[in-house]
């Protein structure tokens, strides 16, 4: 068992930064689940005309 008697300081570390990143690994995930329902409900960017045309068939338009 050469594995086992090192364990004791990945804990230690595991026990202090855990209160540093849960609450901000939450805030990432609020975060992404805020984007996902915004680009659901919110109207997609209308590309103006003038742009696409200035493109000169190279862009469509599209994303």
């Amino acid at each position: 068992m050469p594995f086992t008697y090192r364990v004791w300081w990945k804990l230690l570390i595991a026990l202090i930064l855990s209160p540093i990143f849960v609450p901000f690994l939450s805030c990432v995930l609020a975060g992404d689940i805020t984007y996902m329902l915004f680009d659901r409900i919110l109207p997609r960017r209308k590309w103006p005309q003038g742009l696409i045309d200035a493109c000169d068939g190279i862009w469509d338009g599209r994303e």
